[in-house]
């Protein structure tokens, strides 16, 4: 049996096993000799001599050299949200859905970790972020069993990186309860999550207390600098190109992205020093980028104050611990590396000391931790006692709004209900339920929301027995989650006038 963890990020993936309970090894995802184990996470398609249609991914020569073409996908990862995504490669001869494209890139991935290990059974922990859908997690868990692997788990990407062995021994440690902040800032999610560190006889249990984040990460900071800074800067240059080379906006969105991402690693890898600057080169043309630069476009687009907010929104949510009595922060993902965050947690505490600086000052910790930690969590779960809470609200549509039927920020053994639904409701509507999900603080519960309000998403549909149902009667809906994994989450339908149970549906398995 092979143990591997599955950090399957927007702008990376990185996959980690483990063997004989101690050695985690990353994998080498990139075909290139002697490249890292974290591998951009792109893929193309090309119909070859025989005329079949192939993907190519990572960082082989064939996608270095596909960067510009038409049928080159990469940021699968959001495209997962919608309830509706399709691409058509090679000219029309292949239609594409993203949980397609996610089961071709982790195909790749399987048959690299079985390459000399053919026949082995391979566990896979997944690992998402706090504000993934109930409806991107099935469609990254189905395209993950369909490339070969079998999901035993699935964890918030912050409360991953803990079973990590530098941060799970660290953790370890600590005689006295100690409070924790995972803040996760990858490529294109920030996660918070709020974690309780006590020992119990010989057993460390890790209560997950609250949980929130945004669909922001370093991909958007990349982005934003370049159509408000770099693009307005070459202006002259990109017209040129464009006229001279017969190439689209998109080729030249891609060639700067490219650049920007070399500008933030020359700015702020481990020997950088705050005064340092950098270019940005396009066309024979360069433009000066300092750590400044960063900052002041950060804070012109109100980062710094949405950051802000979130630790007010999770502070607010609960009672119990208040933000002063915070004992650590640990720092992870590509994008904390960048330093104005670090000095933004610094200040949102009131404390320079608050970071765990040898966890920020370990790239292997700052990068390999999710995966890591996933594919370290089957083998240490005999020493721990986890309690995990819903990380995201979920509820239905009642054809009039979002109403909650399960708080975020429970225990995964608690059970909520909404309001009873009338059979005629469920036969106008084909005998479907349209679920919800919200990763905000700020919805309560019993209360309706517009369906289209920013912080409500789409979590996918419920086809129900129309036969298991009596006429003109109300339906209690009550929603549960285990309280040993992620993955089984069910919808139990009740009739209100007799209490007898009807059905029970699986989200994650239907």
């Amino acid at each position: 049996m092979i143990q591997v963890g599955i950090d399957f990020g927007m702008e990376n993936i990185k996959v980690s096993t483990c063997t004989d309970g101690r050695t985690i090894r990353p994998v080498n995802l990139d075909s290139r000799q002697g490249a890292a184990a974290t591998s951009r996470n792109v893929v193309f398609y090309q119909k070859e001599d025989d005329g079949e249609i192939h993907s190519y991914f990572f960082g082989s020569r064939e996608v270095e050299r596909s960067v510009l073409l038409p049928d080159y996908i990469q940021h699968i990862k959001q495209e997962l949200q919608k309830e509706t995504w399709e691409k058509t490669v090679c000219n029309g001869e292949k239609t594409l859905t993203a949980e397609d494209v996610t089961t071709d890139i982790l195909s790749q991935v399987y048959k690299l970790i079985t390459i000399n290990r053919t026949g082995e059974e391979v566990q896979a922990v997944m690992t998402v972020p706090v504000n993934f859908s109930e409806y991107q997690k099935k469609k990254l868990l189905t395209s993950a069993e369909h490339a070969g692997f079998h999901i035993v788990d699935v964890l918030t990407e912050p409360m991953a990186s803990l079973f990590s062995l530098d941060i799970m021994d660290d953790i370890t440690d600590c005689e006295e309860e100690k409070n924790v902040v995972v803040f996760d800032f990858g490529g294109s999610t920030l996660d918070i999550c709020l974690v309780t560190i006590s020992q119990h006889g010989d057993k460390t249990r890790i209560e997950n207390i609250a949980s929130t984040g945004m669909q922001f990460g370093g991909v958007d900071i990349s982005k934003g600098i370049i159509e408000q800074i770099v693009k307005p800067h070459f202006q002259k240059e990109i017209k040129e190109e464009i006229e001279a080379s017969e190439k689209d906006i998109r080729s030249i969105d891609a060639k700067l992205y490219e650049e920007m991402e070399k500008v933030k690693m020359e700015l702020y890898n481990s020997d950088a020093e705050e005064d340092d600057t950098t270019e940005l080169y396009f066309s024979g043309e360069k433009l000066e980028f300092s750590r400044q630069v960063f900052n002041d476009f950060l804070i012109q687009n109100g980062i710094d104050r949405k950051i802000r907010q979130l630790f007010e929104l999770l502070f607010d949510s609960i009672d119990d611990i208040e933000i002063d009595e915070v004992d650590e922060v640990f720092m992870i993902g590509g994008t904390s590396q960048i330093t104005f965050f670090q000095e933004l947690i610094c200040d949102i505490f009131d404390n320079d000391d608050i970071i765990n600086t040898d966890i920020l000052g370990d790239e292997t910790n700052l990068y390999n931790s999710v995966a890591n930690g996933a594919a370290n969590f089957m083998t240490c779960l005999e020493n721990f006692d986890i309690i995990r809470k819903t990380s995201m609200s979920i509820g239905i549509d009642r054809g009039n709004g979002y109403e909650i039927c399960l708080n975020k920020n429970v225990t995964y053994a608690e059970k909520g209900g909404a309001k009873a639904i009338s059979t005629e409701f469920l036969e106008k509507h084909q005998w479907k339920l349209r679920l919800y999900q919200s990763v905000s603080d700020a919805l309560a519960y019993g209360k309706k929301y517009p369906l289209d309000h920013p912080d409500i998403c789409f979590a996918g549909i419920i086809g129900l027995n129309s036969e298991l149902y009596k006429k003109d009667r109300d339906i209690y809906i009550e929603v549960s989650r285990t309280p040993q994994s992620t993955i089984i989450d069910t919808f139990q339908l009740t009739d209100k006038k007799d209490r007898q149970y009807i059905e029970k549906i699986d989200l994650m398995r239907r």
